[in-house]
């Protein structure tokens, strides 16, 4: 019995380095998209669960619980061998959390961009017009966040693709 243990240990190890691998793969379609290369229509078909993570208060405390979440999330999945996509969606006056200038939370954004690939962040486009036109020029983003049209559209888009809807 400790060699079967023992064998399925080995297994499920592997098994998560390999759906990790696979996860980290779809990394570059990722970050090609936050600069204008890819649609944002990656075949997500390997994912066992899809989370998105809506955003729009202008709420430290909701920033953090929305990171708080995708890393819980991520480590609970990864331990049971699954995979799972996050899609952080922020918009209105939460657009403070992706400007590296205003961000309470930067550092935490930098960490998962570097070490959580199924992790994503969107940007509401109507929110960066309205803050242009506000502040005279469009504000600067992180550079691994995708700008999308309309931030509510994209968590219908979301959800229609099997996606859970979260606000935190």
């Amino acid at each position: 019995m400790t060699t079967r243990a023992s064998r399925w240990r080995v297994f499920r190890v592997l098994l998560v380095g390999a759906a990790m691998a696979v996860v980290a793969g779809f990394a570059g379609p990722a970050h090609a998209q936050a600069s204008g290369g890819s649609s944002g229509e990656e075949d997500l078909s390997f994912v066992d669960h899809k989370l998105a993570l809506q955003v729009s208060d202008r709420d430290e405390t909701a920033m953090r619980s929305a990171l708080d979440i995708a890393a819980n999330v991520s480590r609970d999945y990864s331990e049971k061998a699954e995979g799972v996509a996050i899609e952080i969606v922020v918009y209105g006056p939460a657009m403070d959390m992706l400007r590296p200038d205003r961000s309470p939370v930067l550092e935490r954004l930098e960490a998962f961009s570097q070490s959580m690939p199924n992790v994503r962040f969107a940007a509401c486009g109507n929110t960066l017009d309205t803050l242009e036109k506000n502040e005279g020029k469009r504000p600067d983003i992180v550079p691994y966040a995708r700008v999308v049209q309309a931030g509510v559209s994209e968590l219908i888009r979301l959800h229609e693709a099997g996606y859970a809807i979260v606000k935190p």
